[in-house]
């Protein structure tokens, strides 16, 4: 019965906005291609190891061996480029 009722809203969806995004399934967004999702990055300063330069936390990560993902700022997340974060296509542009 569930199953039926998703696809009847689905329909209705389809009908009244447009086909759904095959990129993101509905939900506008997609996983950051830089950090994979994980929302942070490794330290990629020269000598930074773990964190640690020699004896001292590296100035760059503050000793945490990781950064804040540039391209989603640790959100893991970006909107899908296929629709523009809509999660779905426009009947006008399929």
């Amino acid at each position: 019965l569930a199953e039926r009722a998703d696809k009847k809203a689905l329909k209705e969806l389809g009908e009244s906005f447009g086909k759904e995004c095959s990129k993101c399934d509905w939900t506008g967004l997609v996983k950051c291609k830089k950090c994979k999702g994980k929302r942070l990055i490794d330290c990629k300063a020269k000598d930074c190891l773990g964190g640690w330069i020699e004896a001292r936390p590296c100035p760059k990560c503050s000793g945490a061996g990781k950064l804040v993902c540039p391209e989603c700022s640790a959100r893991g997340a970006q909107i899908c480029p296929s629709c523009n974060g809509l999660g779905y296509k426009r009947n006008c542009e399929l």
